[in-house]
């Protein structure tokens, strides 16, 4: 019933637990694949060991292109009806697949599922809802928490392979972090049910080198440019549906939440030189992509901030509005963050460093 897709890549001081995770569930109707993308460690000798013991696990070993390639190797590979991913550093409860099946066994609409997991270093977010969601309503809840893992990643998923296939739906090897953030976005774009498990699936191992220290390292241009890239992914998602206009400037406050962090993070690089500060500000601002994202933008009801901030990209104000951002960092952001509300209920997604 399930395929299990493990991308690995120099895992060997995790590869042991995490396979016995998977390999101990309740639930049993699975096969298990693996796919070594060109390790150097001890990563290939751990899997072929559980292949030789246990028929449902098959490994694949491929020249190194990185995890997209791997997970998509794997789609290919895929035989069952349904598609789970698990990274090699994670773990699954006993009951975790038996969990996840469940919904599609019960609630035959559905067209995906999602759990909660937990984290071993850190808070998580998980929505406290519960049962079938239809695609707007699942939008809704979706476009408040944009930035959470809970619905960017893939590990705490189940989703239907007929799906995947009919609209040869893949991670998309040129984005190098947040793939699956992409990947679910087309996704859901083909969802008209969506089950919301109350029970934790997955347990989610933050490493030194896991995604979230791999963000917190980036220039401000990488991050720019994943950005970007999120939003692109959320306006195809819905383009095709009808009453989401607040849906969609919920998205664009989220986008705005971002630029305004890079702004912010532009003016706090204290190493730099005001010139060289005023350089990187021009480069958000006259960046193509920005402008064209930004110009299909229409709502009124946005706060103030934000009204500036667009306004100076729109017109390509750069001193200006580095003065502005400066004022801010001075004043503090209560001031130029105020909401102006007019006839609108949208409530804005902010994250300001």
């Amino acid at each position: 019933m399930i395929s299990i897709i493990m991308p690995v890549y120099n895992s060997e001081n995790y590869l042991d637990k995490s396979i016995q995770s998977v390999l101990n569930q309740t639930y049993t109707d699975f096969e298990f694949i693996i796919v070594d993308d060109g390790s150097t460690d001890k990563s290939w000798e751990i899997c072929c060991k559980y292949a030789e013991k246990d028929t449902r696990v098959k490994c694949y070993k491929v020249k190194n292109r990185g995890v997209s390639e791997a997970r998509n190797y794997g789609l290919v590979h895929a035989t069952k009806e349904y598609i789970r991913f698990v990274d090699s550093d994670d773990e699954l409860p006993l009951d975790s697949l038996e969990k996840l099946i469940y919904p599609f066994e019960n609630h035959p609409k559905s067209d995906l599922v999602i759990g909660k997991f937990k984290a071993t270093s850190c808070e998580v977010f998980n929505e406290e809802i519960e049962g079938e969601y239809s695609h707007h309503d699942f939008l809704e809840t979706f476009s408040s928490h944009v930035p959470a893992f809970y619905y960017g990643v893939n590990w705490n998923k189940l989703y239907k392979k007929s799906i995947i296939e009919k609209y040869n739906i893949r991670f998309d090897k040129n984005v190098y972090w947040g793939e699956d953030f992409i990947f679910n976005c087309e996704y859901y774009s083909h969802c008209e049910c969506i089950y919301f498990l109350p029970e934790y699936i997955h347990i989610y191992c933050q490493r030194d080198e896991s995604a979230v220290n791999a963000i917190r390292s980036m220039v401000w241009h990488e991050k720019l440019e994943i950005d970007i890239q999120r939003l692109e992914a959320l306006i195809h998602m819905v383009n095709k549906r009808e009453n989401v206009d607040t849906i969609i400037q919920k998205f664009y406050f989220y986008f705005f939440s971002s630029l305004s962090n890079q702004f912010s993070w532009a003016y706090m690089m204290k190493e730099k030189s005001l010139r060289e500060r005023y350089e990187i500000f021009g480069m958000i601002i006259w960046n193509r992509k920005v402008s064209d994202l930004i110009k299909d933008f229409r709502g009124d009801d946005i706060p103030l901030f934000y009204r500036v901030m667009l306004f100076a990209i729109n017109h390509k104000r750069i001193k200006s509005f580095l003065f502005v951002v400066s004022i801010k960092h001075i004043m503090g952001k209560r001031l130029l963050l105020k909401k102006i509300w007019k006839n609108s209920n949208a409530s804005p997604i902010h994250f300001e460093i």
